[in-house]
């Protein structure tokens, strides 16, 4: 079902508004209507509208062609709305007009209250998200600082050990030059030894030679031995001593063999020292100490291997000096020979022995430069080790190189997520601000609302204090409890007299005196009930709508017998039907003349008939 809303659009002159368009928009969804839907109607010239609206309630726009649109007001369309013009619709009460102000703010601050409610929840959200998101940055940022820290300490860590090793191998290969060095010394000792025992092998040769020409001259010095026998017991002691420096040569070559099997031993000491440089070298935390142990292993090998080349030469030059001793005492034996012949023979047996002894230097001798060339081979072993062991350096090197690269991406990334995470922690704080903020508002808010809530009460409401009212649609009810509804205001509205332009279809019954008043500015009618007379009575002039009663009583009506009274005079401009009785106590001329006799008779003057009250005979023919 509509309702007709039809009329006339007009302006403050009365005049017909056109190129107009109404436009209705719904302000809330109905069982036909939903909101915010829009129709329009386009007046005629003459202004004539006419619109069958759905029930709803509608916001009413004009717009004028040339002009801004203009907001005329708010309808509501109920299922027994009456049809009516625009105006009487616009005119109409609603649920504005009869909601209680208290009532009304009350709702609003509750509206509030809501809004501001879901605006605290939201930035509530927000901040909490924001102050994980900024504690997921934090945390991540911490991470990568820790990555960064121990990347960088790695990379320190391999640097170090790449500098160990660099240094390691570097000792290594100085201490395999010092090898190598020491070795070719060793190797020259053990030449000089060899040619030393060569030629105490030759001074043996000869001093044999120089026994047996000795043996041969015995008998011919024979003669001389008497004489010679102090000088033969001082070459007995020559030969004693040349029997103990040829024992010594034999101590030395003996001893030069032990020190080159110790220089041997040193040697392998040294190789394995570089073996395990070498491992150490791949094993970058344990490079450092173990090079360095083997360097000083290796040092330690390099100063025996020294110092037993060094023992080698000395007891080559010793024998060789032995040897050039026993020589001279083989010279001294020759010259004395001719006067110890017993003692050549002891003579030749101790040239004998050091010639075996030379013989074992010889042999010694080579033992060590055996043994110098095994040096020399682990010195080269010593080299390639270091060697390897600098290659490793250079790895580790290269490796430090790509954790420090690492550390310094970590190092970044840390910064970045740092600031993200500054971001985040501002972001956070915002959040944080609007939210302290909009919880401030709603409790504001709430505040007013708690005090409108408690201005009220919140109890039931009287004609004497305020309060909450139930709601009522009845239109007969008596109470001073109940609140009526639209509903109920509408049903009296629509049984009550408009103001204007309304038909009144049933009684009007007024019971108060004086209730009915007609005026203008000048004069007032006052309906006037005393007893059982109703009077009308004019007010004293110029006194209009609050004059007093006046002194005429021109009209009453006796309400018991029916008679009519009138006090000031009767003024008839029109005809009188109906029967009247009474007197012509007032009456002075009729309007129309009547013959009596024919005599015209007006009732203005006296009738003289002839005959009768005059002198004459009456004409009674005819």
């Amino acid at each position: 079902m509509t309702v007709k809303i039809s009329g006339v659009l007009k302006d403050g002159t009365g005049k017909p508004v056109q190129n107009c368009t109404i436009v209705l928009k719904a302000r809330r969804t109905s069982s036909t209507v939903v909101v915010n839907t829009v129709a329009s109607e386009n007046p005629d010239e003459a202004g004539r509208y006419s619109m069958d609206v759905e029930y709803g309630q509608y916001s009413v726009t004009l717009l004028v062609e040339g002009f801004p649109p203009s907001h005329a007001g708010t309808i509501t369309v109920y299922e027994g709305s009456r049809p009516g013009t625009l105006n009487d619709f616009l005119g109409a009460m609603t649920e504005d007009d009869v909601r209680p102000e208290a009532l009304r703010r009350f709702e609003q601050m509750v509206e509030e209250v809501s809004r501001n409610a879901s605006a605290v929840a939201q930035n509530t959200a927000a901040a909490k998200k924001s102050a994980s998101d900024a504690s997921a940055s934090a945390s991540e940022a911490a991470t990568h600082a820790t990555d960064a820290a121990a990347s960088a300490r790695a990379a320190s860590t391999s640097a170090g050990q790449a500098a160990s090793s660099a240094q390691s191998a570097s000792s290594s290969a100085g201490t395999a030059s010092t090898k190598a060095r020491e070795a070719a010394k060793s190797a020259a000792a053990a030449e000089s030894s060899k040619s030393a025992a060569a030629t105490s092998a030759s001074a043996a040769k000869t001093s044999e030679t120089n026994a047996a020409a000795s043996q041969k001259s015995a008998a011919t010095s024979a003669s001389t031995a008497t004489t010679k026998a102090s000088e033969a017991a001082t070459s007995a002691r020559g030969a004693a001593t040349s029997k103990e420096a040829a024992k010594s040569s034999e101590t030395n070559a003996s001893s030069s063999a032990s020190s080159a099997a110790s220089s041997a031993t040193a040697a392998g000491n040294s190789a394995k020292a570089a073996k395990t440089s070498e491992t150490n070298a791949k094993s970058s935390e344990t490079a450092a100490g173990q090079s360095a142990s083997a360097a000083a292993g290796s040092k330690t090998a390099a100063a025996l291997s020294a110092s037993a080349a060094s023992t080698s030469a000395g007891q080559a030059s010793a024998s060789a000096t032995a040897a050039g001793k026993s020589a001279e005492s083989a010279a001294s034996s020759a010259s004395t020979a001719t006067t110890k012949a017993g003692k050549a023979t002891e003579q030749a047996t101790a040239a004998a022995r050091s010639a075996s002894a030379a013989k074992t230097s010889e042999t010694n001798a080579k033992t060590s430069a055996d043994n110098a060339a095994s040096s020399k081979a682990a010195a080269a072993s010593s080299a390639s080790s270091a060697a390897s062991s600098a290659s490793s350096a250079s790895a580790s090197k290269d490796e430090a190189t790509r954790q420090a690269s690492a550390a310094k991406g970590s190092a970044t990334t840390a910064t970045t997520k740092a600031s993200e995470a500054a971001g985040s922690a501002t972001a956070a704080s915002q959040s944080k601000v609007a939210a302290e903020s909009a919880a401030t508002r709603a409790e504001t808010a709430a505040k007013r609302a708690e005090d409108i809530a408690s201005a009220v009460a919140l109890e039931d409401a009287s004609t004497t204090k305020k309060g909450i009212v139930q709601l009522s649609s009845a239109t007969n009810s008596t109470s001073e409890k109940l609140a009526a509804t639209p509903k109920a205001v509408k049903t009296v509205k629509d049984s009550s007299v408009q103001k204007t332009g309304d038909t009144m279809g049933g009684q009007l019954k007024i019971s108060t005196i004086n209730a009915l008043r007609i005026f203008n500015q000048a004069f007032g009618l006052i309906f006037r009930r005393s007893e059982d007379h109703l009077h009308l009575i004019p007010t004293n002039e110029g006194e209009g709508e609050n004059g007093d009663i006046g002194s005429l009583r021109p009209f009453s009506i006796n309400l018991r017998s029916g008679l009519v009274s009138i006090g000031n005079g009767l003024k008839v401009g029109g005809s009188v039907t109906g029967n009247l009785t009474g007197n012509a106590d007032t009456a002075t001329k009729i309007k129309t003349a009547r013959k009596i006799g024919g005599v015209a008779f007006d009732g203005s003057a006296d009738i003289n008939l002839p005959g009768v009250n005059a002198t004459g005979n009456q004409n009674t023919t005819g």
